[in-house]
């Protein structure tokens, strides 16, 4: 079980700088140890048993039904997420229950081209990361040219809500190697100070201090957000659905399958200096 989490909002607090709105405070968090090694490792083998939907590049997983624009036809967490959901709205991140969840396994050198989470969910999203490390990077809602950029430690939950969810895109390089001397790391005085110094002894990632390389390995994000609309609530994974909802519900789905595939796999991001 996760054990309850409190958080200093103030201490976790990460400043983004923004050409065109500014200084953006308060809108984004970081917490390095969010999850304990073991917490980690249990939320893994939870996910490890799920069912993955697979792409030519990554796989992924949703939980919580298909965001749709006349409301979600939602479906319940299962309960290593539902667990996950109490805990995020107990230390404030939401106000309430985080209902949707999608979990992302990446291969090394697969990242996520910028993107907005979209108008279906509500102006918040947390992210726990799991396995590796990596750089996640935000950017003007017109352009590819990083403002911040933030290194995401395994264990550790990052959260976003206001401008820094609606007004910037965010993306993760389609790299192996990650070369922190480019940027200016947002949130450095938030991470573990002996992190990078003593990687993992299965070599799953590796770290290079004097050329300050990261070699990315297998990473795997969970991602919670609450949705704008439900149209209908399911009361269990195995609620029998009237026909009408049932065939609207395969639809939706069949949609968002193809969808996802549709998305390009590499498109390349352009990253400058911050």
């Amino acid at each position: 079980r996760l054990s309850p989490k409190a958080l200093e909002f103030e201490k976790n607090a990460v400043v983004l700088q923004s050409n065109t709105l500014g200084r953006i405070a308060n809108e984004a968090f970081y917490v390095s140890d969010f999850l304990t090694k073991g917490e980690s490792n249990c939320l893994e083998k939870a996910i490890s048993s799920g069912v993955w939907t697979k792409l030519t590049n990554r796989k992924l997983q949703n939980y919580g039904g298909v965001p749709h624009a006349s409301g979600t036809i939602h479906e319940p967490l299962p309960d290593f997420l539902a667990e996950v959901s109490n805990v995020l709205q107990s230390c404030g991140v939401f106000d309430q229950l985080p209902n949707h969840a999608l979990v992302n396994e990446y291969d090394p050198g697969i990242g996520l081209d910028f993107h907005k989470d979209g108008q279906y969910y509500q102006d918040t999203a947390a992210i726990l990361s799991l396995s590796s490390p990596c750089l996640i990077h935000f950017a003007e809602e017109a352009t590819t040219k990083v403002v911040a950029t933030l290194l995401l430690e395994p264990g550790s939950l990052f959260f976003f809500k206001g401008r820094a969810f609606t007004h910037l895109k965010h993306g993760i390089c389609h790299t192996k190697e990650e070369y922190l001397s480019k940027y200016s790391i947002a949130n450095q005085h938030l991470l573990n100070k002996d992190f990078l110094s003593k990687p993992p002894v299965d070599n799953s990632w590796k770290y290079d201090e004097s050329t300050q390389i990261l070699s990315r390995g297998r990473r795997i994000s969970v991602t919670m957000r609450c949705l704008t609309s439900v149209s209908y609530s399911m009361e269990s994974s195995d609620e029998v659905l009237p026909p009408h909802l049932q065939e609207e519900r395969e639809r939706r789905y069949a949609w968002w399958k193809a969808a996802i595939s549709d998305v390009p796999l590499m498109e390349k991001i352009e990253i400058g200096e911050n």
